[in-house]
């Protein structure tokens, strides 16, 4: 089936359902398969909400549809060499008087060679633009206070990797993960002395999640046991970075009638420094220990095994000088209507 809307919508639909008997029921040789495939593709118009967009790309089959000897117009197009399967919703909300777009998705993805799924349900992504913390007094951003700047947003994954059996069903719940990610990067600057730009910035890491790591050494097994906790947990990170730099010009200026009018030389020194805490300090307890099968204490992250990703574990603390050259020359071209044509070279 196929649908249109005019200046709205357009899209598909395909649906491929069925079962393969073989034998008689009762005897050793009967058998009964049933195979499907869904196809949906859904496409907005660019015109029709510029605040509102919606679309699909979902092509899910079951494991063995390709290999069905009934469907030959899928093996004749090679379809049955497919490794992996990949179907995609996608909503997307933007708002006229808020700098906020709220995009949100849902994916599923089939892999026929291992038989497992990758089903991500649902996704949310906020993301909010670039906004000053602080109004100008003078309509002129001046001083640290009133170019402070705050990039943000958040990332909501509900994710599982299970069976094809599993879908919906308890098995697969118990294995879902769930993470909540919140990133704001804070950054200011202000001019000294009128010939020096001082920047300051800092970025903040925030995470949430449903699931967390106990690890320990059975020495009965000899394994390593890596066992899951059903418990919200989460953590902060934050890194901040100064800097200050500033720029030197220098020129020189040809004689008329030279094939070169003029070069400048321009380069900008910069001396800044990092600082981020070391997160796997106990303090945090973000990082427990454990004996391993040497008997030595070894560390390890909690939401090692998360969908949020794990705290950075080591101080950093790094000083930087670099030095950047910029080299303009002014010769005189014909093919030019101004008889003059600029060359760069950067990063010299």
């Amino acid at each position: 089936m196929n649908y249109q809307k005019k200046y709205r919508y357009s899209g598909s639909f395909n649906a491929d359902i069925g079962t393969m008997v073989r034998g008689i029921k009762g005897l050793e040789d009967y058998t009964r398969n049933s195979t499907y495939r869904i196809n949906w593709t859904h496409s907005q118009d660019a015109k029709a909400n510029p605040f509102l967009t919606f679309s699909a790309s979902v092509d899910i089959v079951s494991t063995k549809f390709y290999n069905n000897p009934l469907n030959n117009n899928y093996i004749f197009n090679q379809n049955v060499l497919n490794t992996q399967q990949n179907s995609t919703v996608t909503l997307t909300k933007r708002f006229l008087k808020l700098p906020v777009t709220i995009t949100g998705t849902a994916s599923y993805s089939q892999n026929f060679a291992t038989g497992l799924a990758d089903l991500r349900l649902p996704q949310m992504n906020v993301a909010v633009n670039q906004f000053y913390l602080f109004k100008s007094k003078t309509g002129v951003r001046s001083g640290l206070l009133e170019n402070i700047t705050v990039n943000t947003g958040f990332n909501l994954t509900n994710f599982v990797n299970t069976q094809e059996n599993e879908l919906f069903k308890k098995e697969m719940w118990d294995k879902m993960q769930t993470g909540l990610k919140n990133n704001i990067a804070i950054a200011t600057n202000t001019t000294l002395a009128k010939y020096f730009t001082f920047s300051l910035s800092a970025n903040i890491d925030n995470a949430l999640t449903t699931k967390t790591l106990n690890r320990y050494y059975d020495p009965v097994k000899a394994v390593t046991v890596d066992e899951i906790n059903k418990k919200f947990a989460g953590y902060s990170t934050f890194s901040t970075t100064a800097s200050i730099q500033t720029t030197l010009y220098g020129q020189m200026d040809f004689k008329k009638g030279s094939a070169i009018e003029a070069i400048r030389h321009m380069v900008t020194p910069s001396i800044g420094f990092t600082y981020s805490p070391d997160f796997s300090s106990p303090n945090f307890g973000y990082y427990k220990n454990y004996y391993n099968a040497n008997g030595a204490l070894t560390p390890y992250s909690i939401f090692e095994k998360g969908i949020v990703g794990s705290p950075q574990s080591g101080m950093v603390g790094a000083l930087g000088f670099n030095i950047g050259n910029n080299v303009e020359m002014k010769v005189r071209s014909k093919s030019d209507s101004t008889g003059v044509k600029r060359l760069k070279s950067s990063n010299l």
